[in-house]
């Protein structure tokens, strides 16, 4: 996956402070500890002129441009004073980046995000702070939440010093710097799309596929059903994705006026969107959900953009109207874990679909550790793995117990490309494929959790387009209900996964389009012979097993608050009939 770093909102340390490791109180006083790197710096300029004169005045070992005019440097700490820097009357800010948990990178900026407990007021916390008349600028960028972000003078620089004033006033539930940190981006070809269908090409396992056909049999999806791309922006006019790109929608969180369009060669959200939602037509590639439209939401961009940033891209994805919200990215295991961040999140979830919630989901990452990534572990998010075409967990997708479902994508092996996902690629030179003509327009070799994920949000997109008045979390509960039990693997019933057995390797199992779909028709009876996994909801208070015969080591699940029988029913052996 690709590499990207975001910009938290948080501290602030100059070089010429002499402590190794300086620290502030995160929610609940946690003491959080950050070592001081004195080989790396970030400095502001007031312009791109005078950023491009300190870089030649100073020539630095090595640097990054930033966002918001910011850079950051590798200096030999032996001979690099911040004083010159500081004193350069082209530079506005200088401070040292910090390291965390000896995992993360984390550079610093001059603002700081506060929420203030209840009955306070944020002016109340910056009079008892002592910063009035110290706030360049004061933001309230989640008022749902209450959240602000305060912008402090330029001569504020020990940021991490003024967090702790702020937090030990007692008026806050918690204040955090805005960090810059590291994040990582988790129908001519219809034959190649195995993980469709899956008829053992490539040499799979015939059926290891989210068995899509028969769901769209029952729906391709609904027009006003929203799915936002939340990533590095998509190419706004491939002929396999426009007519489903709301672009009036389309919004870039990095300051750009693209629209959610792209830079550079950035391909990951268009890799994602087709996947999701590319148009069934007569060329290339169809998406899960082929008749639902999407949002598209640039917050990353090649090198750093700021976490505020994210946090703008995802609230525009709920207040836009997104149904579902796709995250093929997350934050390595051992970072920093930002409140304001898991804020926002809930907001999409309690807010979003006008109360009813948008359904948000998170690709697990590949690190092949025993855990998924921040902030697909959150309980209230869908956290989603990959298996390869045989059903095997991918070896480098993360698991462990807060995986819900998997998906099918490729192996690790880079010389298998056919067994990947075929989805679109940027037109031209720009894409992964670089072969002549529109060929060179879908990439063939799309993998790792980040293509499992939009799979997961296009069946959520299917079950809204045929049952628009589902909760959040009842989408969820669907997805997980359905999956299908691997055979690699041995699933338990366990206190912390209500919604059927689990694997710590695989959660849930894999994701099933059709009975997802099907669970989400509520019915009122069901009939005949049941050879395959099915989900069943009652409309009211009953439900009817009218000479029904559960084959095939199918599962049937009813949820009803009566259920009875009319003739014959009969669970054959290998085969499981629940009642919820």
């Amino acid at each position: 996956m690709k590499k990207i770093y975001l910009f938290l909102v948080l501290i602030q340390i100059t070089a010429s402070l002499v402590a190794q490791s300086d620290f502030f109180y995160s929610k609940d006083g946690k003491k959080e500890v950050f070592k001081i790197r004195k080989d790396l710096v970030v400095f502001k300029t007031k312009s791109q002129d005078l950023q491009d004169q300190a870089i030649r005045q100073f020539k630095f070992e090595s640097l990054d441009r930033l966002s918001d005019g910011w850079v950051k440097a590798k200096v030999d700490p032996n001979r690099f004073r911040d004083e010159e820097l500081m004193r350069s009357d082209r530079v506005e800010d200088v401070y040292y980046m910090l390291e965390y948990n000896n995992a993360e990178q984390l550079a610093l900026s001059n603002s700081i995000f506060v929420k203030p407990r209840e009955g306070e007021t944020i002016e109340n916390v910056i009079r008892k702070s002592g910063l009035s008349g110290k706030i360049r600028k004061q933001e309230l960028i989640l008022p749902a939440s209450g959240i602000s972000l305060l912008t402090l003078d330029s001569k504020m620089k020990d940021m991490l010093s003024v967090c702790r004033k702020v937090y030990e006033t007692g008026t806050v539930d918690f204040v955090e710097p805005n960090f810059f940190r590291e994040a990582m981006l988790g129908n001519t070809y219809w034959p190649q799309q195995w993980t469709f269908k899956n008829t053992g090409q490539q040499g799979g396992i015939p059926g290891i596929d989210i068995n899509i056909e028969p769901a769209w049999r029952i729906t391709k999806g609904n027009g006003n059903i929203k799915i936002a791309i939340v990533d590095e922006g998509v190419d706004l006019t491939h002929p396999d994705l426009e007519a489903n790109l709301l672009k009036y929608l389309g919004y870039d969180a990095t300051g750009g006026n693209s629209k959610g369009s792209y830079t550079g060669n950035d391909g990951h959200g268009t890799w994602c969107a087709g996947v999701v939602g590319a148009i069934d037509n007569s060329i290339g590639v169809v998406g899960v959900a082929p008749k639902c439209k999407m949002i598209p939401i640039r917050v990353f961009r090649s090198g750093y953009v700021s976490q505020n940033t994210i946090i703008s891209g995802l609230e525009h994805a709920y207040k836009s109207g997104s149904d579902v919200i796709n995250n093929s990215w997350g934050f390595p295991i051992g970072y920093y874990e930002s409140s304001v961040f898991n804020a926002v999140i809930s907001e999409c979830i309690l807010r979003g679909r006008n109360g009813k919630g948008c359904v948000v989901v998170f690709c697990s990452h590949n690190d092949g550790k025993p855990q998924v990534r921040n902030p697909a572990h959150l309980s209230n998010v869908m956290a989603v793995g990959s298996v390869d075409n045989k059903g095997r967990r991918v070896g480098s997708s993360n698991y462990g117990k807060d995986l819900d479902v998997v998906a099918p994508v490729g192996p690790d092996d880079n010389n298998e490309i056919t067994t990947r996902v075929y989805t679109t690629d940027l037109q031209g030179e720009k894409g992964k494929n670089t072969a002549p003509g529109p060929a060179g327009d879908y990439r063939v070799g799309f993998r790792g959790t980040s293509a499992a994920c939009p799979q997961v949000a296009g069946i959520a997109a299917l079950i809204l387009s045929v049952n628009p008045h589902l909760y959040e979390h009842e989408v969820r509960s669907i997805i997980e209900m359905t999956c299908r039990k691997l055979d690699n693997y041995v699933f338990q019933t366990t206190p912390a996964h209500p919604n059927g057995s689990w694997n710590n390797e695989v959660g849930y199992g894999l994701v099933d389009a059709e009975a997802a779909v099907q669970a989400a028709n509520c019915v009122n009876s069901l009939a005949n012979n049941i050879s395959s996994n099915r989900f069943a909801r009652s409309c009211g208070s009953g439900f009817t097993l009218q000479n029904v015969t559960v084959s095939n080591r199918a599962k049937l699940t009813v949820k009803s608050p009566e259920t009875s029988v009319n003739g014959t029913f009969e669970v054959n052996s290998g085969c499981c009939f629940e009642i919820r």
